[in-house]
């Protein structure tokens, strides 16, 4: 995982699922990006790269399990805005997991965004 400051701004390259705690050092962002994979294969396919290039075991996660861990930390970090990358196929799960009961937006101002991409 690597973090840049770039003037005021902080930014992590790498697993949202590590280091999280670190970048954030107590405070909640106005604005979250995330870029995250996508489908079970491209987690499989990142944790497999993982351990190539660090020797970490990972085991991939399962890609709702991810879901859930992903607007998880979402709702922990982001105080404003959570603008998330993904592709088309996704797009049905990512805006009912965004959207729904129990969601990111549920119960506060916070603003969920999403950004398809045509794969």
């Amino acid at each position: 995982m690597t973090i840049k400051t770039i003037g005021a701004h902080r930014i992590q390259h790498g697993d949202i699922q590590n280091g999280i705690d670190e970048l954030m050092s107590g405070v909640k962002a106005d604005i979250l990006y995330s870029d995250p994979p996508w489908g079970g294969g491209n987690l499989k396919y990142w944790a497999t790269y993982n351990k190539k290039t660090t020797g970490a075991e990972t085991v991939p996660m399962e890609f709702e399990a991810f879901i859930g861990k992903f607007f998880g930390i979402a709702e922990s970090y982001a105080l404003k805005y959570l603008l998330v990358e993904y592709g088309q196929r996704w797009r049905d799960t990512i805006q009912a997991r965004a959207t729904g009961p129990g969601s990111f937006r549920t119960g506060s101002r916070k603003r969920f965004t999403g950004q398809r991409r045509n794969d």
